[in-house]
């Protein structure tokens, strides 16, 4: 049996379905809009062909050049004086030191250093900064795959900030291509490949701000430096940078990384490469092992730009105005005098102080150059043989450093210990009067030399019962030794000295 249902509930019944309906079909149009929105908003950015090919240069050269990049990490023997503390001066009083009053106490402790290297032969030849590698006791590589290797300076130039490091590899080395720094133009775009604070191979971008820059600098103990001829860049240059490549689009290493200006010592937008061929006129020279460490040449005086009132006075168009002659300096020793007017040096015609600053920076300590002077109305030439920043006069080290000896300069290793020729400058690092002989640089663990405690700073002045003068001698001397029956050698340390004999196991 059928019932009759009620008329006006049925038509509720309708409006509310007909409602749901209109909020479902709602719903689904909005919801199909926002997909097409998001489909808009991830569909790619169409750009052009030629920003693609920029974007993947900058991938390639990351690629190619990056692994040729490696990290170096030194490490350095930093000896100072300790004159203790007050606790210790009444101990020493206590106990009846002969000498009441605080006594100095050599103190030993290791500066670990941060760079960048660049491989540039299969066999394991690493150009890097002068500066990087200067005056440490140990130098280890880290390539980009991890591989730690030992590394030895070979070469070595303070002049152009350059230095060759060799690691010995069983393997071929992956290696950069140099390119032709004079070929560069001021707005090309530059890579800079490095190990900024640590941070392994990181690379940067920018282009090339300007070319011939000429940097002012002061080294360790605060004698001026100055660099010319230096390619400047826009591409972010940190601490740890130095000696990395600074790379052209096409991946070819034009300069390596040097210096920075900034006030707070991070990067300002202000970085310095030394260009590639600065570095190529001298390399053959360093992987033979000659080191050229002569200072900043400098003529000693000041120069003053020649304005107008001053060209009327002195009767003269052109040229710079020495303003003042250092008493110490070789300007003077030559005869330069306050109101000479440099007009050329050499053949080059010289407008600006800054021209002569920087011919005189390219320049090596030691060179003679002519400077053509008016005096008084009368043209005459002066000779002056350029001496290292703050000096008169070229010193014999200096000459001999640049001499045919540049090969004994080079380090030897022999039964664990690593030896260098006594020079002024390891002299007074190891703080050793002696002025001849070889001086123990380095002693590895475990080794026959460090089994017989001997330490950084010996001076070897024997091996069995040859003098020992230079690393000729010692090269000779070893090759005779027959240390398997024990060879016999006289060390001096600490003004004494005493033998020892190292025999191989």
């Amino acid at each position: 049996m059928f019932k009759k249902v009620n008329s006006g509930i049925s038509y509720f019944a309708l409006a509310i379905s007909c409602i749901l309906l209109g909020i479902i079909i709602s719903v689904k149009l909005d919801f199909t809009s926002l997909l097409k929105a998001d489909n808009e908003v991830n569909t790619p950015i169409k750009v052009s062909e030629e920003m693609l090919s920029l974007q993947k240069a900058f991938t390639d050269i990351a690629e190619k050049v990056g692994p040729a990049v490696v990290w170096i990490g030194t490490e350095q023997t930093i000896k100072s004086k300790n004159y203790g503390n007050d606790f210790d001066d009444l101990f020493r009083r206590f106990f009846g030191d002969e000498n009441p009053r605080k006594q100095p106490q050599q103190k030993e402790y290791k500066q670990r250093g941060l760079g960048t290297g660049i491989i540039i032969s299969e066999d394991g030849y690493i150009i890097t900064n002068y500066h990087v590698v200067k005056d440490v006791t140990k130098i280890t590589v880290t390539l980009s795959t991890k591989d730690k290797y030992s590394g030895k300076v070979i070469g070595a130039d303070k002049r152009n900030d350059v230095a060759v490091v060799k690691i010995d590899s069983k393997k071929k080395l992956p290696i950069a291509v140099l390119g032709d720094s004079d070929k560069v133009k001021v707005g090309e775009w530059v890579v800079a490949i490095g190990n900024p604070f640590g941070y392994d191979h990181t690379v940067t971008a920018g282009v090339v701000s300007a070319k011939g820059r000429m940097f002012f600098g002061e080294d360790e103990e605060g004698v001026q430096n100055r660099m010319p001829n230096l390619i400047q860049t826009d591409a972010a240059i940190n601490p740890g940078n130095s000696g990395g490549p600074l790379v052209n689009i096409l991946g070819e290493v034009i300069g390596i990384n040097v210096a920075i200006y900034s006030p707070s010592g991070a990067y300002a937008g202000i970085g310095f490469a030394v260009p590639i061929n600065s570095a190529k006129n001298v390399l053959g020279d360093l992987m033979k092992g000659k080191k050229f460490v002569s200072a900043t040449p400098w003529i000693g005086v000041r120069l003053q730009e020649l304005e107008e009132n001053l060209s009327k006075k002195f009767k003269v168009s052109s040229g710079v105005l020495i303003a003042g002659v250092d008493e110490t300096g070789p300007g003077k020793k030559a005869g330069l005098k306050a109101g000479d007017i440099v007009i050329k040096i050499d053949s080059k015609t010289i407008n600006a102080p800054d021209e002569l600053a920087q011919s005189v920076a390219e320049h090596r300590v030691g060179d003679k150059i002519k400077l053509t002077i008016i005096r008084s109305g009368k043209e005459q030439i002066i000779e002056v043989i350029l001496a290292p920043w703050g000096k008169a006069e070229v010193e014999e080290e200096e000459e001999e450093k640049e001499s045919s000896e540049d090969a004994e300069i080079a380090s030897e290793k022999w039964l664990g210990m690593e030896v260098a020729t006594i020079t002024s400058d390891i002299a007074e690092k190891y703080q050793i009067l002696t002025k001849t002989g070889v001086i123990i640089t380095n002693v590895k663990e475990d080794s026959i030399a460090y089994e017989n405690e001997l330490q950084q700073g010996d001076v070897i002045k024997e091996i069995d019962n040859e003098p020992i003068k230079s690393i000729s001698d010692f090269k000779k001397a070893v090759k005779k030794a027959k240390s398997k029956d024990g060879a016999l050698l006289l060390i001096e340390r600490d003004k004494s000295s005493f033998y020892v004999v190292l025999t191989e196991k």
